[in-house]
């Protein structure tokens, strides 16, 4: 399926799709050893996962309770940095991942009209891992709300974290703790 092509959302297999053309997106796009540099690379898989991601929701559900506090340009704030996060993570922890790095194996349905996607992950010591994809239907398009690996929901520590941060901190300090793992994750990338 080609990366940019919009994909039928009546069908709930159609969350499978969205899957496989995240995992395909990343396995072909161009990587480090293709001599890409990072901003390239995140010019090419930034508009595939805002595509396949339900990124405000994402950021507003790891806050949760803190959300309700914040001004409508905090939120815009945070999205935004959060967002750059998120493309970010992608861009640097798949650099070089290829067709073989992700499976599907099935599609199980959930409550609240969510969806689970099941698979494996292959790590760097080619151990598979048991991944799923939570999505659910925002704007009539299936999109990745949560994404657990080997029991461990990115969700969860995302709230955990960011709550630790509001509570030890404030809003700014969110704000330079997201920022401080961007400039982490770039370096990461350049260490190839």
């Amino acid at each position: 399926m080609a990366q940019n092509q919009p994909i039928e959302q009546s069908d709930p297999t159609a969350a499978t799709a969205v899957v496989e053309r995240l995992q395909a997106g990343i396995a072909n796009s161009p990587s480090t050893a293709d001599g890409t540099s990072f901003e390239q690379r995140y010019a090419a898989l930034a508009p595939l996962i805002d595509q396949t991601h339900d990124l405000p929701y994402i950021a507003r559900f790891a806050l949760r309770r803190e959300w309700s506090e914040l001004s409508d340009d905090q939120r815009n704030r945070y999205i935004d940095e959060f967002t750059r996060l998120s493309i970010t993570n992608y861009v640097s922890r798949f650099r070089n991942a290829t067709v073989d790095t992700f499976a599907v194996s099935g599609q199980e349905e959930l409550p609240r009209g969510q969806i689970e996607v099941t698979g494996t992950l292959a790590a760097a010591g080619g151990e598979k891992l048991p991944i799923s994809y939570i999505l659910h239907q925002s704007d009539g398009s299936w999109k990745i709300i949560n994404i657990i690996v080997d029991g461990i929901s990115d969700l969860a520590l995302k709230r955990s974290e960011y709550r630790r941060v509001m509570e030890d901190e404030d809003f700014a300090g969110l704000l330079e703790y997201l920022s401080s793992q961007i400039t982490d994750l770039v370096a990461l990338y350049a260490s190839d």
